[in-house]
Protein backbone atom coordinates (compact mmCIF):
# COMPACT_ATOMS: atom_id res chain seq x y z
CA UNK A 1 0.00 0.00 0.00
CA UNK A 2 2.79 2.42 0.87
CA UNK A 3 4.45 1.74 -2.45
CA UNK A 4 1.24 1.90 -4.54
CA UNK A 5 0.13 5.17 -2.95
CA UNK A 6 3.65 6.61 -2.72
CA UNK A 7 3.49 7.08 1.06
CA UNK A 8 6.83 7.75 2.74
CA UNK A 9 5.67 7.55 6.37
CA UNK A 10 2.60 5.70 7.62
CA UNK A 11 1.52 5.87 11.26
CA UNK A 12 2.54 2.62 12.99
CA UNK A 13 -0.70 2.41 15.01
CA UNK A 14 -2.68 2.48 11.78
CA UNK A 15 -0.45 -0.23 10.31
CA UNK A 16 -1.05 -2.34 13.43
CA UNK A 17 -4.81 -1.90 13.06
CA UNK A 18 -4.70 -3.05 9.44
CA UNK A 19 -2.69 -6.11 10.42
CA UNK A 20 -4.84 -6.92 13.47
CA UNK A 21 -8.36 -6.64 12.04
CA UNK A 22 -10.17 -7.85 8.96
CA UNK A 23 -10.00 -4.47 7.29
CA UNK A 24 -12.01 -5.43 4.22
CA UNK A 25 -15.10 -6.37 6.23
CA UNK A 26 -15.37 -3.44 8.63
CA UNK A 27 -18.38 -1.15 8.50
CA UNK A 28 -19.93 1.04 11.17
CA UNK A 29 -23.27 2.73 10.66
CA UNK A 30 -23.18 4.17 7.11
CA UNK A 31 -19.35 4.03 6.82
CA UNK A 32 -17.47 1.35 4.93
CA UNK A 33 -13.78 0.64 5.58
CA UNK A 34 -13.06 -1.61 2.62
CA UNK A 35 -15.55 -3.61 0.65
CA UNK A 36 -16.09 -7.28 1.47
CA UNK A 37 -12.55 -8.02 0.37
CA UNK A 38 -10.25 -10.65 1.88
CA UNK A 39 -7.51 -8.11 1.39
CA UNK A 40 -9.04 -4.74 2.30
CA UNK A 41 -5.82 -3.05 1.34
CA UNK A 42 -6.95 -3.39 -2.29
CA UNK A 43 -9.97 -1.22 -1.53
CA UNK A 44 -7.78 1.41 0.14
CA UNK A 45 -5.47 1.55 -2.85
CA UNK A 46 -8.23 1.65 -5.48
CA UNK A 47 -10.37 4.14 -3.56
CA UNK A 48 -7.46 6.56 -3.28
CA UNK A 49 -6.16 6.13 -6.82
CA UNK A 50 -9.68 6.53 -8.20
CA UNK A 51 -10.34 9.74 -6.28
CA UNK A 52 -10.26 12.69 -8.67
CA UNK A 53 -8.42 14.92 -6.19
CA UNK A 54 -5.96 12.25 -5.03
CA UNK A 55 -2.96 14.42 -6.05
CA UNK A 56 -4.21 17.02 -3.55
CA UNK A 57 -4.56 14.37 -0.84
CA UNK A 58 -1.13 12.97 -1.64
CA UNK A 59 0.47 16.42 -1.49
CA UNK A 60 -1.02 17.00 1.97
CA UNK A 61 -0.09 13.55 3.31
CA UNK A 62 -3.65 12.21 3.50
CA UNK A 63 -5.36 9.03 2.34
CA UNK A 64 -9.01 8.00 2.25
CA UNK A 65 -9.72 5.22 4.75
CA UNK A 66 -13.55 5.14 4.67
CA UNK A 67 -16.55 6.34 2.74
CA UNK A 68 -19.97 7.12 4.10
CA UNK A 69 -22.82 9.53 4.04
CA UNK A 70 -22.18 12.45 4.01
CA UNK A 71 -18.46 12.35 4.86
CA UNK A 72 -15.25 10.82 3.54
CA UNK A 73 -12.83 9.84 6.31
CA UNK A 74 -9.14 10.66 5.86
CA UNK A 75 -5.99 9.52 7.65
CA UNK A 76 -3.07 11.88 8.03
CA UNK A 77 -0.35 9.36 7.20
CA UNK A 78 2.46 10.69 9.40
CA UNK A 79 0.53 11.54 12.58
CA UNK A 80 -2.35 9.05 12.45
CA UNK A 81 -4.91 11.83 13.03
CA UNK A 82 -8.31 11.31 11.46
CA UNK A 83 -10.09 14.02 9.50
CA UNK A 84 -13.21 14.24 7.40
CA UNK A 85 -14.48 16.17 4.43
CA UNK A 86 -17.77 16.18 2.57
CA UNK A 87 -18.50 16.83 -1.09
CA UNK A 88 -18.55 20.58 -0.52
CA UNK A 89 -15.40 20.81 1.63
CA UNK A 90 -11.92 21.45 0.27
CA UNK A 91 -9.11 19.30 1.70
CA UNK A 92 -7.62 22.43 3.28
CA UNK A 93 -10.83 22.81 5.31
CA UNK A 94 -10.79 19.26 6.65
CA UNK A 95 -12.32 18.66 10.09
CA UNK A 96 -10.43 16.79 12.83
CA UNK A 97 -12.62 14.01 14.26
CA UNK A 98 -10.17 11.76 16.15
CA UNK A 99 -6.57 11.74 17.30
CA UNK A 100 -6.07 8.20 15.95
CA UNK A 101 -7.82 5.31 14.24
CA UNK A 102 -8.62 3.42 17.43
CA UNK A 103 -10.29 6.51 18.91
CA UNK A 104 -12.35 6.86 15.73
CA UNK A 105 -13.54 3.25 15.83
CA UNK A 106 -14.40 3.48 19.53
CA UNK A 107 -16.37 6.67 18.94
CA UNK A 108 -18.20 5.28 15.93
CA UNK A 109 -18.94 2.02 17.75
CA UNK A 110 -20.35 3.98 20.67
CA UNK A 111 -22.48 5.99 18.22
CA UNK A 112 -23.84 2.76 16.76
CA UNK A 113 -24.69 1.47 20.24
CA UNK A 114 -26.35 4.82 21.07
CA UNK A 115 -28.55 4.52 17.98
CA UNK A 116 -29.55 0.96 18.84
CA UNK A 117 -30.38 1.85 22.43
CA UNK A 118 -32.05 5.22 21.64
CA UNK A 119 -29.39 7.15 23.59
CA UNK A 120 -28.29 9.57 20.87
CA UNK A 121 -28.53 12.66 23.10
CA UNK A 122 -26.28 11.08 25.73
CA UNK A 123 -23.79 10.14 23.03
CA UNK A 124 -23.65 13.70 21.68
CA UNK A 125 -23.16 15.10 25.19
CA UNK A 126 -20.35 12.62 25.83
CA UNK A 127 -18.56 13.35 22.55
CA UNK A 128 -18.91 17.10 23.02
CA UNK A 129 -17.36 16.77 26.49
CA UNK A 130 -14.51 14.52 25.27
CA UNK A 131 -13.68 16.52 22.15
CA UNK A 132 -14.47 20.01 23.47
CA UNK A 133 -16.75 20.38 20.45
CA UNK A 134 -14.19 19.55 17.75
CA UNK A 135 -15.70 17.69 14.79
CA UNK A 136 -19.25 17.81 16.11
CA UNK A 137 -20.95 18.04 12.67
CA UNK A 138 -19.51 14.58 11.90
CA UNK A 139 -20.54 13.09 15.25
CA UNK A 140 -24.04 14.57 14.98
CA UNK A 141 -24.40 13.07 11.50
CA UNK A 142 -23.67 9.58 12.86
CA UNK A 143 -26.68 9.60 15.14
CA UNK A 144 -28.92 11.66 12.86
CA UNK A 145 -29.09 14.84 14.90
CA UNK A 146 -27.98 18.36 14.09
Amino acid sequence: MKEELKIDVLDQNFINSILKYSWGNLSILSYQFGYNDDNGINWLIQRNKGYEDYPVLQATGLIIIANGDPYTILLECSSGRIYTIDSETEVGEKMLIADNFEQLVRGMGTAQYACWSKRETEFIQLIEHITQGVGMPFWHSLVGSY
